[in-house]
């Protein structure tokens, strides 16, 4: 079974404790509404209530716990639900495939490099093939790891920059002679 179901089912029981709970309510002969609970070391003692207080409220106020509990316990569960992980993992799968491919090639690197980092150029003098092998999005990726990299050469960014930069070249270039180019930028 199911986990959700098991936690549903869980709930359900619960729920219906509770209800024999409130049913065991019973009028007493002054008229009032009468729950008698029994102590393990004393005599019974009951709570008693105005007799107005109807046992319809009563149940509609437990069908709303019941609602409430069983909504939270559907979203705390759903975490762990087989279908709930696959679902997930599917997801992660294709926007890892998308990721893949945007990565940038050494063939792109040497393009931006072919145009000395100048995007007006590379827009009003490329050649056909050259634009559509390098997208003005992955122009301004390599631009931007371009002027990361410069600035760690100038050593004037953090360590902790330095290692965001290193993750985010690793991360957004396809291959190791993509990195070596991108890094020979001066």
């Amino acid at each position: 079974m199911d986990i959700r179901k098991k936690g549903a089912v869980g709930v359900l029981v619960f729920n219906i404790l509770m209800l024999i709970a409130i049913y065991s309510i019973v009028i007493s002969t002054n008229g009032q509404l009468t729950i008698t609970v029994h102590y393990s070391n004393g005599p019974n003692n009951a709570y008693h209530f105005n007799p107005i207080v109807s046992l319809f409220i009563i149940i509609i106020f437990q069908f709303i716990i019941f609602s409430v509990m069983a909504y939270i316990l559907d979203l705390k569960l759903r975490n762990y639900s087989p279908a709930y992980i696959e679902k997930k993992r599917e997801k992660y799968i294709k926007s890892k495939e998308k990721e893949a491919i945007y990565l940038i090639t050494e063939q792109q690197v040497s393009i931006y490099l072919k145009y000395k980092r100048n995007i007006n150029d590379f827009t009003q003098t490329a050649t056909p093939e050259e634009k559509a092998t390098l997208s003005v999005e992955q122009w301004y990726t390599i631009d931007n790891l371009a002027s990361d990299i410069l600035l760690i050469k100038k050593g004037q960014v953090s360590q902790s920059t330095i290692n965001s930069v290193g993750k985010r070249i690793k991360d957004k270039l396809k291959d190791q002679a993509a990195m070596d180019l991108l890094l020979t930028i001066e």
